[in-house]
């Protein structure tokens, strides 16, 4: 066991897009007295209403301000949107991934006032705070922290193969459930609050203790 968080996994899967994505649509979009017909794939239709969206614009006023501000054919304005929608998505995922840091679960350990830890998808404890330490200590007869990492048993009342898609469709809603915690022939019952939390490439559950 151990508070460290562990290195993201690399060689995550590629995902091949659908034919439906990748089939292109002639649309005729407007904006006031502005009419353009395009064809673009569809992920770019569905690509440019999310970018529009975020400028307070629909399609046609989106693609009016790229071709004001190129001058260009409309060929090359076709292009030029698909460039814009990578670079949208492209810019939104580095924000994303600058607050989504690999320690993101780590720190929310440490932060938590209460005993709380966190748990991989493998059921490993990938962090804990003093508070989940004192905790173990004061309900079991173990020596430290090297005496824990090497006893320690966890069993969940729900498998974290359940656990990790219930949270993804709740919204990440807190979802509770009950633990048992061992070293050797001690044990002892609680509950505890799980919440998902990005780590790297692969999902981390945080857990908070409740009170008795």
């Amino acid at each position: 066991m151990s508070t460290e968080a562990r290195e993201p996994e690399t060689g995550q899967p590629i995902v091949i897009p659908k034919a439906e994505d990748a089939a292109t649509r002639f649309v005729a979009v407007r904006s006031g007295e502005f009419r353009r017909g395009l064809r673009l794939e569809e992920i770019y239709w569905r690509a440019l209403k999310d970018v529009a969206a975020s400028a307070g614009l629909n399609v046609g006023g989106l693609v009016r301000q790229v071709e004001e501000a190129s001058g260009e054919d409309e060929g090359n304005a076709t292009s030029r949107l698909r460039v814009l929608c990578l670079s949208w998505f492209m810019d939104r995922l580095a924000r994303l991934q600058s607050l989504v840091h690999r320690n993101l679960a780590q720190n929310l350990v440490i932060a938590s006032p209460s005993p709380a830890f966190a748990l991989g998808p493998d059921r490993s404890i990938v962090a804990y705070n003093p508070h989940f330490l004192n905790l173990i200590q004061s309900r079991l007869a173990i020596a430290g922290a090297g005496a824990m990492a090497k006893n320690l048993r966890l069993a969940l009342d729900v498998q974290i193969s359940d656990l990790i898609p219930a949270l993804q469709k709740s919204g990440n809603a807190p979802v509770g459930t009950g633990f048992v915690i061992g070293v050797d022939t001690q044990r002892f019952r609680g509950r505890m609050n799980a919440v998902l939390v990005p780590s790297g490439d692969r999902p981390v559950i945080v857990c908070f203790i409740l009170p008795d």
